[in-house]
C-alpha cells in the first residue's frame, strides 16, 4: 500500500501514532487498512498534489486550515493559566464541539460495517411480544400488572370521565 497516499478524514490513533484530521499519511499494510478506508477515516489523495507543511513538527496536510487546527490544537499552550477545574471543563467542551463539526463534515460510513451488509439475509427476525410470550401467557402478565398498578393506586383503571357532549349529574338534580 506504499504506492497510495491517504488524508485522514477523521482523527485516530495509528501504528503509535495520533492522527489529525487533515493529515496525510502512508497505510502501513496493517490488518485494518481496509476497514479505515472503507468506513471513511481514510481518503485517498493524490501522490503528487499540494499540501501545506507544519512547521514545528513537519508533518503535512491538504490544506492550510488543517495545518492550522493542528497546530493550535499540538503547538499552543490553550490551557495556560487555568485552574485544573477549567481545564477540564474547557476540554470536555471543545470535544464536544469537534465532535459535532465532525460527525457534520465528515461522517463515517456506517451502512459499509459488516452488520449492515449481512442485514437483511435472513439472518433477523423479527416477533411481536405476543409472537414470543404466547397469548395465554400474555394474559397473565396483564393480570400481573394490573395487581401491582391495584396495589400502588388502590384501583386497576382511573375514574371514567363524561362523555363528550354529555354533563354529569350533580347529587343536587
Amino acid at each position: 500500500m506504499s504506492d497510495k497516499r491517504f488524508w485522514v478524514r477523521r482523527p485516530f490513533d495509528y501504528a503509535g501514532e495520533e492522527l489529525d484530521r487533515g493529515q496525510i499519511i502512508e497505510l502501513k499494510g496493517a490488518r485494518n487498512d481496509e476497514k479505515l478506508i472503507r468506513l471513511g477515516y481514510v481518503q485517498e489523495r493524490d501522490r503528487n498534489g499540494s499540501f501545506k507543511e507544519c512547521g514545528v513538527c513537519f508533518k503535512r496536510f491538504v490544506g492550510e486550515a488543517e495545518r492550522n487546527s493542528h497546530a493550535e490544537m499540538r503547538h499552543s499552550d490553550r490551557y495556560h493559566g487555568m485552574t485544573a477545574e477549567e481545564k477540564e471543563a474547557a476540554m470536555e467542551d471543545e470535544v464536544d464541539r469537534v465532535e459535532k463539526r465532525l460527525d457534520r463534515d465528515a461522517p463515517l460510513y456506517f451502512d459499509k460495517t459488516e452488520a449492515s451488509r449481512t442485514a437483511g439475509e435472513g439472518s433477523t427476525v423479527i416477533r411481536t411480544a405476543k409472537e414470543i410470550i404466547g397469548g395465554s401467557k400474555r394474559k397473565e402478565i396483564d393480570r400481573a400488572a394490573q395487581k401491582r398498578a391495584k396495589a400502588q393506586t388502590g384501583r386497576v383503571r382511573s375514574k371514567s370521565k363524561p362523555a363528550a357532549g354529555r354533563v354529569a349529574r350533580s347529587a343536587g338534580r
